[in-house]
């Protein structure tokens, strides 16, 4: 299992207000809602779930790197959104989403760790595939 956050699918645009918002409630709810320990280190994925442009969302990882250390925090979002966060330093864990109508997903972007697929297994669910053999997930390999 992995974990990613969001509240409202319009969260990344929260700023370092929002972000440091983001990632105290998405501690709290990996250790006490789920029950993953503390000592853990374990990384979380904080949805862009819109197609915006990559600048927007600055602030806000910003403020979740107040939180929580670089090497936990992840991004689920298009591949334009994985490159530049990673690019700049503020992510360090990328989920690939499938929209096929956001910017950045005509092909795989090298860092994804896992890429949600077009098509799932179930209806009304998402397929994953997962692309390391360290995604993130608990418990940790």
């Amino acid at each position: 299992m992995w974990f990613v956050y969001e509240n409202l699918a319009t969260d990344a645009q929260g700023g370092n207000a929002g972000g440091i918002a983001a990632a105290t409630a998405a501690q709290v709810n990996l250790s006490a809602v789920i029950g993953t320990p503390a000592t853990a280190n374990q990384p979380i994925y904080f949805a862009v779930d819109e197609n915006v442009d990559p600048s927007a969302v600055v602030g806000y990882f910003v403020g979740i790197n107040r939180v929580l250390p670089q090497s936990r925090v992840g991004v689920y979002g298009d591949g334009t959104i994985l490159n530049f966060l990673g690019g700049v330093g503020l992510a360090n864990w990328f989920w690939q989403s499938s929209s096929s109508s956001y910017p950045g997903n005509a092909t795989t972007i090298p860092a994804a760790h896992i890429q949600q697929l077009v098509s799932a297994p179930l209806p009304g669910t998402d397929g994953d595939q997962l692309l390391q053999g360290d995604i993130g997930q608990f418990p940790r390999p």
